[in-house]
């Protein structure tokens, strides 16, 4: 039998509430504790994604040449603080051996163990608590603006094919497009099948603390203190 205890989990976002429900189900008592309400920090702004296939590293064959372009892009995914240039090199010496072919599939591989079941987890947790309506289960499509920036994603397709059983529907994806004409910087497409989406960001955050508890039978809501 599990000894019971009293928990507190800092941070009322969707891991610390994720974390707060499964300790319920197997009988601790949880206090979860936040500066604000639950789910309106890092998991508000997310936009409510469900990716278990997303398993692309940073860590790709072609990274290495596009860091000079993104640290001279006010706009670019990398801000580098050049003082600390000289204490990150070592780490960036390691960072660029992993960048193969060989060490993107490892790194795949690795992350799609830890979101691969994320989805159906999410299924189950929410129809746990009598919320299953807030997970649409819609896909997500991959837009570009030109064959060639397509064409440059053919490895991490690859990966995502043969690692999360990702199928591109030519089909669907036409239709999809279609429908998105009126932005004209659209040139192609892939479509994810197995991503999800909760169809109101903080909402999954802020109803799993009031309903699990009658969800499980118990006369005592996990306590929120904000």
């Amino acid at each position: 039998m599990t000894t019971r205890h009293d928990i507190t989990i800092i941070g009322a976002g969707i891991v610390g509430i994720a974390t707060a429900v499964y300790l319920q189900r197997d009988g601790h008592r949880v206090t979860v504790v936040d500066k604000g309400e639950p789910g309106r920090g890092t998991s508000y702004g997310n936009a409510g994604s469900v990716a278990p296939s997303s398993i692309i590293p940073i860590a790709m064959p072609g990274t290495i040449r596009n860091i000079p372009k993104w640290i001279t892009d006010p706009l670019g995914p990398l801000t580098i603080s050049w003082r600390r240039v000289p204490s990150l090199f070592p780490w960036f010496l390691h960072f660029r051996a992993a960048c193969t072919r060989e060490g993107a599939m490892r790194g795949a591989r690795a992350l799609r163990s830890l979101n691969g079941a994320s989805l159906e987890s999410y299924k189950e947790r929410l129809a746990f608590v009598g919320a299953a309506d807030l997970l649409r289960h819609d896909g997500m499509l991959h837009v570009y603006r030109s064959e060639a920036a397509f064409a440059g994603t053919a490895f991490s397709r690859q990966l995502r094919t043969e690692l999360a059983g990702e199928v591109r529907s030519s089909t669907r994806c036409a239709f999809m497009i279609s429908s998105l004409r009126f932005l004209p910087t659209i040139a192609t497409a892939f479509s994810c099948a197995t991503m999800g989406t909760c169809a109101v960001r903080s909402a999954s955050c802020m109803r799993w603390p009031v309903i699990s508890p009658r969800a499980v039978g118990r006369s005592c809501e996990p306590q929120f203190i904000g």
